[in-house]
């Protein structure tokens, strides 16, 4: 299938300036007396208000023609290349990478990547992110559709740095309170995580969704918060860049199991650079997203 649509709009890019705020995530209820760095909270920016929406609520930026307008959040990559700091002019770069057309277990699919650059007052670059969205047909026909299978055990990737067995672990409760202000924070408009009769009898989902960036947010803080644990006094903990993917939707007033794992292999790893796999799984053990973050660690006790 040849997707016009891919040529027209590849090179278009659209620059929003922001300022950077002390914005943290303990507004978010499932998350309590979690202070969030500013490094895991790259998505909290101001867009511009009233733009022109999709039926289902997001950005029309991303979303290729009819029939694929049913979106899935697919996963992203978050490379910092400076600190951000409270109160400095920031401005933003979105533009779209590619757009790609598969056939999935449950019909076609249009795969789309979307980067954004947010650049500092001086033009240079801060954040790189490149965020995966999967499309399929406007609306998932339930008749048709195969049962539902047993949920599978946790079956992380096979990876040589890491066991695949937690070294961390946490559980928080998502509720709808806490969604809608993610959506409010993050200025996510989707309706699957706040409209409850949209997202069921539209959508055909069993109760509101857990946004993907806000499941990434959870594994980034969770890693933190573990790291913190681990060294705390003295370390300076500082993410350089984090990859997940999503794998399974999660839903509203189901636990969410946190989970982190240190690299035990590091021959893969340049000088100083550590790892962590982080995951988050359902309460039936399905994992539900799965990433890795690469970070430095720096003492700074004063001799």
């Amino acid at each position: 299938m040849r997707l016009r649509w891919k040529k027209s709009i590849c090179l278009t890019k659209v620059t929003q300036s922001f300022l950077v705020t002390n914005i943290s995530c303990t507004s978010v209820r499932m998350i309590p007396q979690v202070r969030i760095s500013f490094r895991a909270r790259a998505l909290v920016y101001s867009l511009s208000l009233f733009a022109a929406l999709a039926a289902d609520g997001y950005e029309l930026f991303s979303q290729p023609p009819a029939p694929f307008t049913n979106r899935m959040w697919g996963g992203a990559k978050v490379i910092w290349h400076q600190n951000l700091f409270v109160s400095q002019a920031m401005s933003r770069e979105e533009s779209l990478l590619k757009a790609k057309y598969s056939q999935g277990t449950k019909g076609p699919l249009v795969l789309v990547t979307v980067q954004h650059k947010i650049l500092g007052q001086d033009g240079t670059l801060a954040v790189t992110e490149e965020r995966n969205f999967v499309y399929r047909r406007d609306k998932l026909d339930l008749s048709t559709s195969p049962p539902p299978q047993q949920p599978q055990q946790p079956q992380l990737e096979q990876d040589p740095m890491f066991s695949g067995k937690a070294d961390w672990e946490e559980t928080v409760y998502p509720d709808a309170k806490g969604l809608f202000q993610y959506s409010a924070l993050t200025y996510n408009s989707h309706l699957i995580h706040y409209n409850e009769t949209y997202t069921k009898q539209v959508e055909g989902y069993p109760d509101l969704l857990v946004h993907g960036p806000l499941t990434s947010t959870l594994l980034m803080s969770h890693f933190l918060r573990s790291k913190k644990k681990q060294h705390p006094h003295h370390t300076r903990i500082q993410p350089l860049k984090f990859t997940y993917r999503a794998h399974h939707p999660l839903f509203n007033n189901q636990p969410i199991l946190l989970s982190a794992e240190d690299a035990k292999n590091r021959i893969s790893l340049e000088a100083g650079i550590s790892a962590c796999r982080v995951w988050a799984s359902n309460p039936q053990g399905v994992i539900a997203m799965s990433g890795i973050v690469h970070y430095t660690s720096h003492h700074t006790r004063k001799e």
